[in-house]
Order: structure tokens, then C-alpha cells, then sequence
């Protein structure tokens, strides 16, 4: 329930002001027909806001510098060689005609919500309307498309998972999902050594030599999460000592200045390292780090999943590492991979040694990384646009480019 709180939640907050929508004249009130159903003006506000940003992030995608706060220059962009107004309309028009397909199946198939089904989407839309209902209302959205976005989220899952879930009617062979998933997941331990002396200063030479020196220990079989322990005793040790000597050297000052001695506590830079342990994950790629309780120890301890990164400008726990991970396939082994300012000492493990992690939940995220655009693209051939109906005056009236930040 979280996950989908957290994707309806962020697809919805993408909203921004529309400076047209402040009122719905009875002419717009609705923007597409299909059959006997109905997008009204706020269902279709809605895709029209994620074709924009659609749109924004393909331009800026071939161009790092355009200014998308300029007005004036993205009047006059263009999307895949299509006028941006215009690509943003007809995407949204697609976006459109698959959510009416949707519901339209959802019927005819005799499919249904379940109570609990029917009971968080009420939870959803009562929670969140009651923070946001004068925001959504002044950009022209009001209660009921909120409620029917929330409710289109588990008719879509149910017809997705009729065509290609288990038992589907183009089933889906799990192997397909276990392959992909073992592309794109790791299972690791990592230990980051980035200490730094009490100026701040990198300690290099020392954190190599260490580093170095636990791949060895480890290849040789010691006990990973001992080494572990062992640098995060280190790192405490350090912190304590240059603790010591900068209170040592407050003192010594104030002794020098006035002839007594008064007790000064310094913050060591090394308190607080800039890189520790599960940093830059997500919270999708952590793995086990609730904290243990007295009555169940965590069989897992210092375990993470990563997931494989596409994006130079992210990966965990670093891009660089993050690559180094997947290009290892000697699992067990420990090997280094050296940052500007860290060394990473990483073990990679077989993923599959851990049941616990191919569950329900895994498969659906992959199955419809997998099929979504499939899906997309079937609920758009099964469209029959003699029975679509535009509404030219709404698409008219909601400018996708007459908005506020």
C-alpha cells in the first residue's frame, strides 16, 4: 500500500497551476469521449501535465542547457520535430484514450476491486484531499477526478495483470522475470574507507593500505562483516583521538592566554564521514537494515541490493562502484575499486541465495517495468477512434504552456 501511496502521491503532485483552469465554463468541463465513458477536465489536466514534463525532459535530454524557465524559447521548442504545444496535446490524447480503454476492458472483462482495494483508494483520496483540496480545486481538479486517478491505478493493475500476471491470458514465463531481475540486481557488502585527518585532509596512503589490505583478508577467508567492524572501530578510534588532541590544544591556547585552564570540547572532522555504509541508496535498494531486535537477530547484517544504473550521474553506492559491481560475476570474492576521495572493498553474492527476496511484490515491479509501454501500446490499438470524441474547446482552453510555477 505504501508504494502505490508514494506512486499515485508523486504522478499527482506533478500538478502545477494552471493559469486557464482557475474555472471550468460548462463547454470544458469534459475534454475526451469514448463510448459511454468520459474524461473530465481534471483527468485530462492530469496527462496534460505529464506530457510536459514528458516533453521537458526530451528536450532537455538533447539539449543539457535550454532553459525551460524561458517562456518564450519553449513556445518556440520543438518535441521529435513536432511543435511542443502540439506534441504535449497529442500525448496527452494518447495518455487519454488508454485510461478510457482501460476502464472501458475493466468493465467488459467483469473484472472488480476488491473491499480492500475499494478501502485504501478511500483512505488515499480522503487523506491527501483533506491537505490539498484548495490547491487541486484552484487548478481546476476537483475531488471526484482525484478519487477516480486513485481508482484508476488498481483497474489498470487489474487488467495488466489479466493479460500478462500469472494465469494471465499471455502469461508471462516467470524465467523471464528471474533473468532480467538477475541482470539488474546485485546482492553486496561494502565497507567505504574515507577517513580524513583532522584538517580534513583525505588519508589516502593509510585508507589504501587498508583497503588492500582487506581484500586480502577476506579472499583469505575472514569473516566480512568482522572487517566491517574492525574500520568501523577504526573510524572511532580516530574520531576519539583527534578529539583528544584538539581539546588538548584548546587547552593548551586558553593556558597560554590567560594562565587557566578551562575545559573545551572540538568537533573532530572525522566524526561524521561524508560516505558511510549504505549511502546513496534508496530506500527500494536497501536490504535488511532494520535495526535487529533482542527477540530476532538479522541473518543479513550489512546486506544490500543495489540496482544496475543506466545514469552516469547516479548508481549506488557510487556510479563508478556501481558498474564494478555488475561487471564482477565471481561472487564471494572481495575486490577494490578506488574513488577520489574512497576506497570501496565490495563482495558481490549470489542473489538467488536469498529466497526471501523473489517475492510477490518483486515480480510485479518487474513485470511491469517489463510490459507497461506493451501494455500502453495494446490499449491503444484496441481503441476504436470512431468512438472517440475531442473536445476541441477544452484542448483550446487548457493551454499546457499557461501555467505558474
Amino acid at each position: 500500500m505504501l508504494k502505490r501511496l508514494k506512486k499515485i502521491v508523486a504522478g499527482i503532485s506533478a500538478l502545477v497551476i494552471m493559469a486557464t483552469a482557475t474555472a471550468c465554463g460548462s463547454d470544458t468541463k469534459w475534454a475526451v469521449q469514448y463510448d459511454d465513458y468520459e474524461a473530465r477536465a481534471g483527468i485530462f489536466l492530469f496527462y496534460q501535465m505529464s506530457a510536459y514534463y514528458d516533453a521537458i525532459s526530451i528536450i532537455t535530454e538533447e539539449d543539457s542547457e535550454f532553459d525551460t524557465t524561458d517562456t518564450k524559447a519553449l513556445k518556440s521548442a520543438t518535441v521529435e520535430d513536432t511543435p511542443i504545444v502540439e506534441w504535449i496535446q497529442n500525448d496527452t490524447t494518447e495518455k487519454v484514450k488508454i485510461y478510457l480503454e482501460v476502464l472501458k476492458e475493466f468493465d467488459e472483462l467483469g473484472l472488480s476491486l476488491t473491499e480492500d482495494e475499494l478501502s485504501t483508494i478511500d483512505t488515499i483520496t480522503d487523506t491527501y484531499w483533506e491537505y490539498y483540496s484548495e490547491y487541486y480545486t484552484t487548478n481546476g481538479i476537483g475531488e471526484e477526478s482525484f478519487r477516480d486517478i486513485n481508482t484508476y491505478s488498481y483497474k489498470r493493475d487489474a487488467v495488466f495483470n489479466y493479460y500478462y500476471a500469472e494465469g494471465g491470458v499471455e502469461e508471462v514465463d516467470e524465467q523471464e522475470l528471474k533473468d532480467y531481475y538477475e541482470k539488474n540486481n546485485a546482492r553486496v557488502k561494502y565497507i567505504c574507507l574515507n577517513s580524513t585527518d583532522s584538517d580534513g585532509n583525505f588519508l589516502d596512503t593509510e585508507m589504501e593500505t587498508m583497503a588492500e589490505d582487506f581484500v586480502t583478508r577476506a579472499n583469505n577467508g575472514e569473516d566480512f562483516d568482522t572487517l566491517i567492524d574492525e574500520y568501523e572501530q577504526y573510524k572511532e578510534d580516530l574520531s576519539a583521538e583527534q578529539e583528544a588532541e584538539a581539546e588538548a590544544e584548546a587547552e593548551s591556547e586558553t593556558e597560554s592566554a590567560d594562565g587557566t585552564i578551562e575545559s573545551t570540547s572540538a568537533n573532530s572532522s572525522n566524526s561524521t564521514d561524508d560516505t558511510t555504509i549504505g549511502d546513496s541508496l534508496s530506500e527500494s535498494e536497501e536490504v535488511s537494515t532494520d535495526t535487529e531486535t533482542e527477540e530476532e537477530e538479522d541473518p543479513y547484517p550489512n546486506e544490500y541490493v543495489v540496482t544496475k544504473s543506466e545514469d552516469e550521474t547516479s548508481g549506488s553506492p557510487t556510479y563508478k562502484v556501481n558498474q564494478e559491481i555488475f561487471g564482477h560475476s565471481n561472487y564471494g570474492d572481495a575486490f577494490l575499486v578506488e574513488e577520489d576521495s574512497a576506497y570501496y572493498v565490495v563482495v558481490r553474492y549470489d542473489i538467488w541465495e536469498r529466497d526471501d527476496l523473489w517475492t510477490d511484490d518483486t515480480k510485479a515491479t518487474i513485470l511491469s517495468t517489463l510490459y507497461s509501454d506493451k501494455f500502453d501500446e495494446k490499449m491503444l490499438d484496441a481503441v476504436d477512434d470512431d468512438l472517440v470524441t475531442l473536445n476541441d474547446k477544452a484542448y483550446k482552453r487548457y493551454n499546457p504552456l499557461d501555467m505558474e510555477f
